[in-house]
């Protein structure tokens, strides 16, 4: 980012122009692939939905892979589209596996106590 500023501060109107055109494109680009990522994101889950209603898996293991699925596939999206737009992703990542670690331990216990079907 102070790579971008720093080239900014030098540049002219025209210059600029076609900077801020350039961001504008990727900016609309990645609204359209979250909107289409979402759309996606929302047929899997009800399609792993009916795939646990079929299979007469219980409501609370179903409604729990459900939201973690799609949660999971949601923060993938998110990321891949700001290192679409140009921003760095590595330590977003470090930060969410830690973060994942940290809930995966957190739920050990509590997970080893949901029925099987």
């Amino acid at each position: 980012m102070k790579e971008l500023l720093n080239k900014l501060n030098g540049l002219d109107n025209g210059t600029w122009q076609s900077i801020a055109l350039i961001y504008a494109i990727k900016i609309i680009t990645a609204l359209v692939i979250l909107m289409i990522g979402f759309w996606i994101i929302n047929r899997i889950t009800k399609i792993i939905n009916s795939f646990f209603d079929a299979r007469k898996i219980d409501i609370t293991v179903g409604s729990f892979f459900k939201t973690l699925i799609g949660t999971v596939l949601k923060i993938v999206l998110i990321i891949i589209i700001l290192n679409f737009i140009g921003i760095q992703t590595t330590s977003i990542v470090a930060l969410i596996g830690a973060a994942g670690l940290a809930v995966g331990l957190a739920l050990q216990g509590t997970l080893t106590n949901l029925p099987v079907a």
